[in-house]
């Protein structure tokens, strides 16, 4: 995995190179191994390395092929195939990197077809001198983040938004509709960033640019497609095709010329990738766990099962709580307001696994294509209600009867909640409810606006192809939950310890396959994770259905309280914080007294507020 950034000056200036370095300067994690750079006219790119395929100076960059020069971050992997292809058509190549096979493949095909060709993830900068043109593009999940800066003087890009912030700061303004969206969700909303005129390029998209006027095209070369080829396919079939395609997506993931290992987890995810890669690895494979003395959020037995089953090299970590220092220095990294506390455990694990390899396996992206969200069980719940009982009148009948049953046999999920979720807008049905709900939004914000509820809203209508409302929440989760969090977590979290991280479920066949199944099996039964869980059942144990989902978390509520209880004093009970002017005082004091006094648990509130005062005083004041 690598770092890149770069600049174009639309005023026809020569790039200075000192602005390269200072841009790259915030990539070093990224990219570890090398720094290199590139200028002409009125162009500049930059490139830090972390080798991966082909270890030698032949795979560095930025990288040079006659009139095409490209920095590139990321895996492609069926590069040795389209390499193959190439050769076949009479390309030759110098190397052995994936790296070169994206330029000529450029060369040979041009960016439509070579973008339709990748099998990856991906952000890269490509300069086409002949034609003019700068070429980026992010992979079809937005694995790897790929931020730009644009305005009719310069256009400036990076895999990280403070190289932009460290050039820029002066021309940026801060975003309020990104801090609404943050306290809701605890991350930023893309493609839209912190500041105003900073955004990331969309998944499964490229841009164009002009190198001599400041004009911007953006193109969507990816997005799943509402299929029914699988609607009349019968369980047994759908549970080999799994198996084949996610074993297919694991083995691409197995290529490197460097040591790979796992995240392993108690879950199934992560299980299931570790127990199938080991299942076909001629050597034991690696497997790492972090666990936690609170025995509630402790997943180390589980994961054990797996690891003795398959004789892994396997290392458990246990984690406390991380040095404050530690803690704001991490959160720093992210460069923008992020509060998933989870990155701590992710963090952690990272550094352990960094010192060991620099490729990991993990199961992110199992509960999206798989349907492993409580949101996803209840809808799917609701669609059959709604199938069931199609009319107004006997959805009128039914649901007084089954409320009185249900309180002579009391059930999660009553006629009555499954009604009222259908009447739910989309864009409440994409909300986490994991931050500050809208009211209190409104009561903590001095300046509130609605642009959360407007955001979902428009996910939400761009998925309209997906006509089951199931499968429709399930496409549209990979542009929120996935995009703007999980996927924003795991990069920060395992690139500060300069690891590189592989997602076999974020395989583009295998989603595209998941997203398309028939909800009565990806939620038979009621089950979440259905399919995932019949492939568990071979490959980890017969009873990994009935195992309840921890989630990868830490007693966040216990440590502020106790050990983290200074960065509240420290951040949330200063005269910088107050009168910053974001937030009603009044009602974060309530919320603290609360909390220290367990009469609740805003464990995660506070964190969002200690969080954004921290990017404040690096990157606001």
């Amino acid at each position: 995995m690598c770092g890149v950034a770069g600049k174009i000056d639309f005023k026809g200036q020569a790039v200075d190179g000192d602005l390269l370095c200072q841009m790259t300067s915030y990539l070093q994690e990224r990219g570890p191994d090398i720094t290199g750079y590139y200028t002409e006219k009125n162009i500049g790119l930059g490139h830090t390395r972390l080798s991966i395929i082909d270890l030698s100076e032949l795979g560095h960059q930025p990288m040079s092929y006659l009139d095409v020069v490209l920095v590139f971050n990321g895996e492609i992997y069926n590069y040795q195939l389209l390499r193959k292809e190439l050769i076949e058509d009479g390309a030759s190549f110098k190397s052995s990197s994936d790296t070169e096979v994206l330029i000529l493949g450029y060369r040979h095909w041009g960016i439509d077809k070579l973008l339709a060709k990748l099998d990856g993830m991906f952000a890269f900068a490509l300069y086409d001198k002949l034609r003019e043109q700068c070429f980026i593009a992010r992979d079809p999940f937005g694995k790897k983040p790929l931020y730009y800066y644009h305005d009719q003087s310069e256009f400036l890009f990076a895999s990280d938004i403070r190289s932009i912030w460290g050039v820029a700061k002066n021309k940026l303004n801060f975003n309020h509709h990104a801090l609404d969206y943050y306290l809701a969700e605890i991350t930023c909303p893309q493609p839209y960033t912190i500041w105003e005129k900073v955004f990331q390029v969309k998944p499964g998209h490229y841009y164009v640019l002009n190198t001599t006027h400041s004009g911007l095209k953006e193109f969507q070369y990816y997005n799943p497609k509402f299929s029914n080829a699988y609607s009349n396919v019968d369980e047994t079939e759908v549970v080999e095709l799994t198996e084949d395609l996610l074993t297919k997506a694991i083995m691409k993931r197995s290529i490197a010329d460097v040591d790979i290992g796992c995240f392993l987890s108690g879950g199934i995810d992560s299980g299931l990738i570790s127990a199938i890669y080991a299942s076909q690895s001629s050597k034991p494979i690696n497997t790492y766990t972090v666990g936690f003395e609170v025995e509630a959020y402790n997943e180390i037995p589980n994961a054990q099962v797996v690891a003795d089953r398959y004789h892994t090299n396997h290392e458990n970590i246990i984690l406390n709580p991380i040095a404050v220092e530690d803690v704001v220095d991490l959160i720093e990294y992210f460069g923008e307001p992020f509060a998933d506390s989870s990155a701590i455990p992710t963090y952690m694990i990272s550094k352990a696994i960094g010192k060991h390899v620099k490729v990991a396996l993990s199961g992110d992206g199992g509960d999206e294509g798989f349907g492993g969200y409580d949101q996803y069980v209840l809808a799917s719940k609701a669609n059959k209600f709604a199938l069931d009982y199609k009319s107004p009148l006997a959805k009128a009948i039914i649901t007084p009867i089954d409320k009185i049953l249900s309180r002579i046999n009391p059930k999660k999920d009553n006629y009555g909640s499954l009604n009222a979720y259908l009447q739910w807008p989309g864009e409440k049905r994409l909300l986490r409810d994991i931050g500050f709900c809208d009211q209190n939004r409104a009561d903590l914000l001095c300046e509130s606006t609605d642009f959360t509820a407007k955001y979902l809203r428009e996910i939400w209508e761009s998925e309209v192809d997906f006509h089951d409302p199931v499968n429709r929440l399930m496409r549209a989760s990979l542009k929120t939950r996935l995009l703007n969090d999980y996927l924003v977590k795991v990069d920060r979290a395992s690139m500060k310890n300069s690891l590189e991280v592989r997602s076999p479920f974020l395989d583009k066949h295998l989603m595209d396959f998941a997203l398309n199944l028939p909800t009565k099996i990806l939620f038979k039964n009621g089950q979440s994770k259905y399919l995932l869980k019949r492939l568990a059942e071979k490959y980890i144990a017969p009873d990994v259905a009935s195992r309840p989902k921890m989630g990868f978390g830490i007693p966040l509520g216990q440590w502020l309280r106790n050990e983290y209880q200074s960065l509240i004093d420290e951040y949330l009970k200063t005269s910088r914080f107050i009168e910053r002017g974001f937030f009603n005082y009044n009602f974060v004091t309530q919320l603290l007294e609360e909390h220290i006094s367990q009469k609740a648990n805003h464990g995660t509130n506070i964190w969002s507020l200690i969080c954004f005062e921290i990017w404040c005083r690096k990157f606001l004041d």
